[in-house]
């Protein structure tokens, strides 16, 4: 898709579930309901609106932004699919 395909398949989303990346930038600046998850990347450098959320696996190494881990299992492995599911419950009944 190009950019402009790719965005506006973002704004047919009801929640997007994305890591730091250009879909987490194109759904906030689409009013998009977000949960973003981190690992590698700072979490605490992007701003999302109060009706989102973040998700980061409780470890010492976070914000590393190392392409490979030395770690297993790795941030992003510790980011279970459940927390995700949870998450994604959440914003659905606050609206």
């Amino acid at each position: 898709n190009n950019l402009l395909e790719f965005a506006a398949l973002i704004k047919l989303c009801d929640v997007l579930i994305t890591s730091d990346s250009l879909a987490l930038h194109i759904g906030y600046s689409l009013d998009v309901r977000l949960i973003a998850f981190f690992g590698p990347t700072s979490m605490t450098e992007i701003e999302i609106a109060d009706k989102d959320l973040k998700i980061a696996p409780q470890m010492d190494c976070l914000c590393c932004y190392k392409n490979d881990c030395d770690f297993k299992p790795n941030c992003m492995d510790n980011i279970q699919t459940s927390q995700l599911f949870k998450a994604v419950k959440e914003i659905l009944y606050k609206c």
